[in-house]
């Protein structure tokens, strides 16, 4: 790793960036909203998951899976605004 890379500066920067970005991707959700889970998502095995989105607050995302996966029984979780992807509302959700 360069010295440039551990610099507060940069680091700073990095952050903002990732703040900027968290709160575009929160603004462009709204509840009913179709989401796919990136590979952002943690863990690994929700990614391509789908659910829809249950509620918007200024950090996080809370979203309802379309099927029970790994751990998550009960199928509604929240999870930052970058492990998702807004998918067209054509695509079909079945709730089991």
């Amino acid at each position: 790793m360069s010295t440039w890379s551990r610099s507060p500066t940069v680091h700073a920067r990095r952050q903002l960036l990732h703040t900027v970005q968290s709160a575009r991707a929160i603004a462009e959700l709204c509840v009913g909203d179709r989401v796919m889970f990136t590979n952002r998502s943690r863990p690994r095995y929700l990614e391509h998951e789908l659910a829809e989105v249950t509620e918007v607050d200024d950090r996080t995302v809370t979203v309802r899976l379309s099927r029970p996966v790994g751990r998550f029984d009960e199928r509604e979780l929240r999870c930052p605004p970058l492990a998702l992807r807004k998918i067209d509302r054509r695509t079909p959700i079945r709730h089991s």
